[in-house]
């Protein structure tokens, strides 16, 4: 009887396991890498494919302008609820006008373990870049709207970087019978999600990359093939004779 009970268990094993929607995932790692998407005519940059992108001409050895990303430290999160990806930050310096980039990807990858099993998911943040005229506008307006050396462009007009797609889904990963993917939710700076964010010159600005795991689609059990119900039907008859001839 114990050997059917076994037999038994296997068989039913065969069927795919379920899982519900709602799971932790254990982040092990993030890492990022620049790709530049377009550029000034002159443009001049170095780091694709690294979390350093650097570009422009310097003015007078003040150095490059560039971003960079740092992945957010390992941790334990739940599904449909927002973690930290890293922190991706702008430094601004002068540089010569018609030397940089105008749009560009960062490629992140997430190692993680789900449910016991190790999984990674990808997804894409896609900024365009502008650097501003440091002279300002017609009337001495910067390209923010504000005054030139004053708040924000106390150094000469500030840079933007404005997150184009802000929520961008890529990578859908199977565990059981649920499908996921990394939902990218934006940028994090001073408490609230914004689109965009201005950099001083002369300063460094970073904002935290938000993003989630999230549920897609639940997939049908995979039925247990002709086969398999045969070889249970089997299993059973096996087991329905050994106990007949015990007891004849």
């Amino acid at each position: 009887m114990r050997r059917f009970a076994t037999l038994l268990a296997f068989g039913v094993a065969l069927w795919v396991p379920s899982i519900g929607r709602s799971a932790t995932l254990d982040v092990q790692n993030v890492t990022g890498g620049f790709d530049v998407l377009a550029a000034a005519s002159g443009a001049t940059f170095s780091g694709e494919g690294t979390g350093d992108l650097d570009w422009g001409l310097q003015i007078a050895g003040q150095g490059q302008s560039g971003y960079s990303f740092a992945g957010a430290l390992p941790g334990s999160h739940e599904t449909e609820t927002d973690f930290i990806l890293g922190t991706f930050t702008h430094h601004n310096q002068p540089i010569v006008a018609g030397t940089s980039i105008t749009r560009a990807r960062l490629d992140l990858t997430i190692n993680l373990v789900l449910a016991g099993q190790a999984r990674t998911a990808t997804a894409s943040v896609d900024v365009a870049h502008w650097e501003t005229s440091n002279g300002g506008q017609a009337g001495g307006l910067c390209a923010d709207g504000g005054a030139n050396f004053a708040g924000v462009n106390v150094n000469g007009c500030a840079d933007r970087v404005q997150l184009l797609d802000v929520i961008e889904v890529d990578d859908e990963f199977v565990l059981g019978n649920v499908v996921y993917a990394l939902q990218v939710t934006g940028f994090l700076q001073n408490g609230e999600i914004v689109p965009q964010f201005w950099t001083s010159e002369r300063q460094d600005n970073s904002a935290v990359i938000m993003g989630r795991f999230v549920w897609l689609r639940d997939i049908a059990p995979v039925p247990l093939p002709a086969a398999g119900w045969l070889l249970l039907a089997a299993i059973s008859g096996l087991g329905w004779a050994g106990r007949h001839k015990r007891k004849d």
